[in-house]
């Protein structure tokens, strides 16, 4: 894809809305299947199904590499071996999730105590549904690689719909073996739906890419190492978070209990949450860009383009989400989770320095420099954990929040230097002065709500928010024209 065929400004926004609200329709399908299944079959079967799910889940992570940014990338950098790409992708995800498929049994099998025939049927209908997930990831990655946004919503939308509508036939006619058989079948049912798609909107020279199997002399491997090495680095990025989360869990329990440690994941869960819609877009919408770029100036243009609609959109956003994170805490947890909406404040009011970095990574991620990615992102993530862990000393746990908003913040320096310094692109010294100012300006209100509590505070906020996003979409449709 050149420049001439990156979509325009106007025609991007509407993308970038198009798949924040399927990852919304996602989010809020898994909601209800856990919904469904704690009233049908109680707390204790949804800990069950949970279990057996994420331990497959584990099992399988390797799946995904091949639906990841080595594939965009393949499938963006030479249509000649694009065919390949896609063939491999497929045909690597089927076969390492055969593999994998007996170890997730014999590993589940050695966690759980039970019925043994019964926990090894659940654990297999679990690999079923993980595999053909991963297969659907293959196809959804490739619309999203030649921006066929809203085909790759609708199935998000479909897939979502008929796993929801399975795990609610299967729970109420057969409990916990009826969940996974009709969750499984729901799965593979949805799999045909997404190779025509594939087939149809995807160019013509891939048109005919319509079958998972294929002769292994049709393999890429060159496109396996490719992914085996930008999954190692995001592997890498992911652990040093998780690393880092699990450090705070241990200190905060330690320091103030259970208590503590609730109202930390409680706030964290709600800040995740909803920025994830955001960041989700822009990885699937304006990333596979980052890929199609052939030269500094095109990259240079895309990054702009991205970096506008951060500082365009983001802030009133959060705002809004800031604005009813008390109801929210309240409404997904209890009560008594309401005091950790200061905290839930700070971490949203770090989001827009994280998204801000989140674009920072993204070239270097999709066009294969994971060295300099993983790099850039252990040191973020070493700037966050310095920070938060000097901040919560003395404050507590509001200093976590406080940490991230300086971890972040600093974290624009360094991701644009290895930016830069890689591939000689990065963002001006006006668009970190704007970043830098919306994140106060967004502290100052989450502090200033805490003031002043109650509705009459939050429902200005959001009024606020409203107007703002009006204003920004008006002024991203000015420019665009």
């Amino acid at each position: 894809m050149t420049s001439n065929s990156v979509r325009s400004s106007t025609g991007l926004g509407k993308l970038l809305a198009i798949s924040s609200l399927a990852t919304a329709a996602g989010l809020f399908a898994s909601i209800a299947r856990g919904k469904i299944t704690a009233v049908t079959i109680g707390l204790g079967g949804l800990g069950t199904t949970s279990e057996i799910q994420q331990t497959v889940a584990f099992v399988m992570v390797p799946l995904a590499v091949f639906s990841g940014p080595a594939l965009t990338t393949a499938l963006l950098t030479d249509r000649i071996c694009a065919l390949r790409a896609l063939l491999s992708a497929r045909a690597f995800t089927l076969v390492c999730g055969l593999i994998l498929t007996p170890v997730a049994i014999g590993i589940g099998l050695l966690l759980f105590k039970g019925e043994t025939r019964r926990e090894a049927l659940w654990l297999a209908l679990s690999a079923v549904f993980a595999l053909a997930t991963a297969l659907f990831a293959v196809e959804q990655a490739s619309l999203l690689a030649f921006q066929k946004v809203k085909q790759a919503g609708l199935l998000s939308v479909l897939q979502a719909v008929t796993q929801t509508i399975g795990v609610a036939v299967g729970t109420t006619l057969g409990g916990i073996d009826g969940q996974f058989i009709c969750l499984a079948i729901a799965s593979l049912a949805v799999l045909p739906v997404a190779l025509y798609v594939s087939s149809q909107h995807l160019p013509p020279e891939l048109a005919r890419a319509s079958s998972v199997l294929t002769h292994p002399r049709d393999w890429d491997r060159s496109f396996l190492a490719s992914a085996a090495l930008l999954g190692l680095a995001t592997a890498a990025s992911g652990f040093a978070a998780q690393g880092m989360w699990s450090l705070f869990r241990f200190v905060v329990h330690n320091d103030e209990g259970a208590i503590g440690n609730g109202l930390l994941q409680a706030a964290r869960t709600t800040a995740v949450a909803y920025f994830g819609l955001v960041l989700q877009g822009l990885s699937t919408v304006v990333f596979p860009l980052f890929a199609a770029a052939k030269t500094p100036v095109a990259l240079d243009a895309v990054l702009r383009r991205a970096i506008r609609l951060i500082l365009l959109f983001a802030p009133p956003v959060i705002l809004a989400a800031m604005s009813v994170r008390r109801p929210i805490l309240v409404l997904l947890f209890a009560p008594d989770f309401a005091n950790a909406s200061e905290l839930a404040g700070l971490f949203m009011a770090s989001d827009l320095s994280k998204a801000f970095v989140w674009a920072l990574g993204g070239p270097l991620l999709y066009l294969g420099k994971a060295r300099a990615f993983v790099l850039a992102e252990i040191t973020s993530t070493g700037l966050l954990l310095l920070s938060s862990m000097c901040l919560y000393w003395w404050r507590g746990t509001a200093g976590i929040g406080a940490g991230h908003i300086i971890g972040y913040s600093l974290s624009i320096a360094t991701n644009a230097l290895f930016l830069r310094k890689t591939l000689g692109v990065g963002p001006t010294g006006r668009e970190v002065l704007v970043c830098l100012l919306g994140t106060i300006a967004l502290s100052s209100l989450s502090t200033l709500s805490l003031r002043y509590p109650g509705a009459v505070t939050e429902i200005a906020m959001l009024l606020f928010a409203t107007a703002w996003l009006v204003v920004s979409i008006r002024i991203y449709r000015k420019q665009s024209t």
